[in-house]
Order: C-alpha cells, then structure tokens, then sequence
C-alpha cells in the first residue's frame, strides 16, 4: 500500500459570521479570509486499525508536541 505526505495550507479568518443553519447540521457562513505562507504536513500510511493516532508540532511556540487519537463514529 501507499503512503501520503500532503500540505494543509493555513489561513486567517478576518470576519466571521454564522448566518443561518442547514438542514444537514452544517451552518451557512459569510467570511472574509487571507492565507498566509504556513502550513501543516498531514502524512497518511496504511494501517488494519479502526482509528488513528496524529501527532503535531507547533513551530510558532517553543516546543510543543502533542498526540491526539480519534476514533471515527461507526
């Protein structure tokens, strides 16, 4: 099987405004956005487990290394 290194680029959100709710649970949003040059790097391999363990450095602060495990809803 194949393994993924991808780029998630950043933005900031400079407005924000929830204006109404659908009927899927999602909300509709008016927003005004600017990227910036930063990004995260999301690497995916292959694996026979029903969850899945993300771990993240944040480079903008001292080092700080922190692990997450999410389990999707079946």
């Amino acid at each position: 099987m194949r393994s993924y290194s991808l780029l998630a680029p950043a933005k900031i959100n400079l407005y924000l405004e929830i204006i109404g709710s659908r009927a899927d649970g999602y909300h509709e949003l008016t927003m005004i956005m600017q990227s910036v040059d930063l990004s995260d790097r999301i690497d995916c391999e292959p694996t026979v487990q029903t969850s899945f363990a993300s771990t993240a450095t944040i480079r903008l602060c001292p080092a700080i290394d922190r692990i997450w495990l999410i389990v999707p809803p079946f």
